[in-house]
């Protein structure tokens, strides 16, 4: 008879070995899977400014960087309700509002069913042309 112990170790041993040798025939990512990357990213998980591209826009550009410093805390994460930057089902309704209501929201405030927007982000040293630029930003990401 064999040692329960053992029995356990040979069947844990033929299942790794078992997996080691079928994921030599799991498909690979091509080069096209590659470049989306980044995409899957924005819709599974936390966003970075890294994993965004820079606009050739200076604007855009620079609302890139305010919402690295500012509002990738929230839009980032979804933390708090906040649609995440990217997701186009959460911010094609908000889009569709234009762009002087998500300013306006953006600058003074808002609270919603899904969450609240502090004002400026929760950042005061912001200017209204800073929180234009990351809204803009944010919205080029959204389409």
């Amino acid at each position: 008879m064999i040692h329960p112990r053992l029995l356990a170790l040979t069947v844990i041993l033929g299942a790794v070995a078992f997996a080691a040798a079928c994921g030599d025939d799991a498909p690979k990512p091509d080069a096209k899977k590659k470049e989306e990357a980044p995409k899957a990213a924005v819709a599974d998980g936390p966003v970075t400014a890294a994993m965004l591209p820079t606009p050739a826009d200076p604007h855009l550009a620079k609302g890139k960087e305010i919402w690295a410093a500012t509002c990738q805390p929230c839009h980032g994460t979804g933390l708090g309700g906040a649609p995440k930057i990217g997701n186009k089902a959460l911010w094609g309704p908000r889009i569709a509002k234009g762009m002087d209501t998500l300013t306006q929201h953006a600058l003074k405030g808002f609270s919603g069913k899904d969450g609240d927007m502090p004002p400026r982000g929760g950042n005061d040293k912001l200017t209204d042309n800073d929180v234009k630029a990351a809204v803009a930003f944010m919205v080029s990401q959204g389409r």
